[in-house]
């Protein structure tokens, strides 16, 4: 059967094109809207502006692959790695939003936060709320940031490492407070 594309996911697509091209914090709802065939009402219908749509294919993306670590045969180190190597075939759009959304509105800032909430979330589900102290929530933002961190770092072209390799050293970064968790 073929798999029809959502408005949404029409949105998005036409806006990741026009931002092959241009400063995404030029883009207007309008030439998204446009650029597939949609008017800026409907754009609108499904989200507030271009942050949330940013934000919406963020968590589509990763949020899916997330929910499947408690599969026996889907680990950790494989979520990392699928997690990588998407930001590596994307780095042309994730730097695009790296270096031209700011403040608030930051792509960094938003995917630190989403993934810190995604890591608490799992490990509330895994091990149980009363666990997860203030200090593991300390332990687990630090981790986040540095990870977050890293591999933006990584995708601005500030060292080299393959996907695999880069996934290596983000599993062995683990802290040991949180080793016994995840």
């Amino acid at each position: 059967m073929i798999k029809r594309k959502t408005t949404k996911e029409l949105l998005v697509e036409s806006f990741m094109e026009l931002s092959a091209s241009r400063d995404v914090s030029k883009i207007t709802i309008q030439e998204i809207a446009h650029n597939c065939g949609l008017s800026p009402a409907t754009f609108y219908r499904h989200f507030s502006d271009k942050y949330d749509l940013i934000a919406w294919e963020y968590t589509r993306n990763f949020d899916e692959r997330f929910r499947g670590i408690d599969d026996k045969s889907y680990t950790w180190a494989d979520y990392t790695l699928e997690t990588v190597q998407y930001s590596w075939r994307n780095r042309n759009y994730l730097l695009n939003l790296l270096n031209n959304t700011k403040g608030y509105q930051s792509y960094f800032r938003y995917v630190t936060e989403q993934t810190f909430k995604n890591y608490l979330d799992y490990l509330s589900q895994k091990v149980g709320k009363e666990a997860l102290t203030e200090d593991v929530k300390l332990y687990l933002r630090f981790s986040v940031y540095g990870s977050v961190q890293l591999v933006c770092s990584w995708v601005m072209g500030e060292f080299e490492a393959t996907p695999e390799h880069l996934t290596e050293i983000l599993c062995n970064c683990v802290i040991d407070p949180l080793k016994s968790l995840t």
